[in-house]
């Protein structure tokens, strides 16, 4: 074998190995044409091409990303405990503790309504009866929209003996104890972020019910999701409408869209985008994160008196809608002050 530097279409080039998986490209050899001995020398180049990669790559990463590296592994820690925490509420039973406290919850709130107390020692039966629709009525709208039995939400008998059992504690109990022990202020914060919590679930159960219906249809999965959170919020309006013996719902959650249920609707859009694999996010992780956001909000309003978030965006959109107009038209603004008056 001798050195040469003429290529011909019967020979083959290849570099001599001068360290162990190095190729040392100082010294070119000509070997003979051979099949099978052909074959196993383009093996050899191509493995140790290869490996020269692999080292070549992994020294570059060493050298050069370590900084990109320490920014890759918080952002992969940062996800692993999103999905943690979401798989954990994800898989959080909602009885006994979150039903308990939602209905707490929602029977303190009708409670504290002008003339809610003594409805209900003059027509019990039929303050029970919206009480306990007003609980389920996640269930029972939800049901409604995608066509399944509207006493679906009734056929749990632990849930309604509970509901039963705190209307009758918050409006008949000895020493008005539990009512006294939901308005207890750190109390109250503590039970409102459980029941946010279980709002985000509602929400995603709604979401999963309509994706088994109306599968790879973003708008029906977003309304229904909305409905498994704000539900109570318009049947309460009804409820009250009925104990005051009005038709009147210019203050309920028709016409003044209150902060639960924009939030609801935000929400349902999240998941239904996550749902449709529209967000790289998965479930567990979208639900710690909008449970983790609603609360904070809630939180904020509470405490620190905070306004409503969603009012920069309603004044963004009316300006957009009536052509920079700031102000409303004279017509709503005078409606508007003979309904203050």
């Amino acid at each position: 074998m001798h050195k040469q530097l003429v290529w011909s279409s019967s020979d083959i080039w290849f570099w001599k190995r001068g360290k162990p998986g190095i190729f040392s490209m100082k010294h070119w050899y000509l070997l003979p044409y051979d099949g099978i001995y052909c074959q196993f020398v383009f093996n050899c180049i191509n493995n140790q091409r290869r490996l020269v990669s692999d080292q070549t790559w992994h020294g570059r990463k060493k050298t050069l990303s370590n900084h990109q590296d320490q920014h890759w592994n918080k952002a992969r820690n940062t996800m692993d405990k999103l999905n943690y925490f979401g798989s954990y509420l994800e898989e959080m039973p909602n009885f006994p503790v979150m039903h308990l406290v939602h209905c707490l919850a929602t029977t303190a709130s009708i409670r504290s309504q002008q003339g809610s107390l003594e409805f209900s020692h003059s027509h019990p039966l039929a303050s029970l009866a919206g009480n306990t629709m007003i609980i389920n009525a996640g269930g029972i709208l939800v049901a409604a929209a995608l066509g399944k039995p509207l006493m679906g939400p009734f056929t749990n008998m632990m849930n309604i003996l509970t509901a039963v059992f705190i209307w009758w504690l918050v409006y008949f109990g000895p020493g008005d104890i539990a009512f006294k022990f939901y308005k207890f202020k750190p109390l109250q914060i503590l039970l409102m972020a459980v029941r946010e919590t279980r709002r985000c679930k509602k929400i995603l159960w709604a979401v999963n019910s309509a994706a088994a219906v109306f599968d790879g249809h973003s708008i029906p999965l977003i309304l229904v999701g909305a409905l498994g959170g704000c539900s109570g919020k318009f049947l309460q309006t009804a409820e009250e409408s009925m104990r005051k013996h009005s038709a009147d719902i210019s203050k309920g959650e028709f016409l003044q869209i209150s902060f639960v249920t924009k939030a609801s609707l935000l929400i349902s859009t999240v998941f239904s985008m996550i749902k449709i694999e529209v967000l790289p996010l998965t479930i567990a992780q979208g639900l710690f994160l909008c449970s983790l956001v609603l609360v904070s909000f809630n939180l904020g309003m509470t405490l620190a008196g905070l306004p409503d978030p969603f009012h920069p965006i309603a004044n963004a959109t009316w300006r957009v809608v009536s052509l920079g107009k700031s102000m409303p038209p004279k017509e709503v603004q005078s409606l508007m002050k003979k309904k203050g008056n």
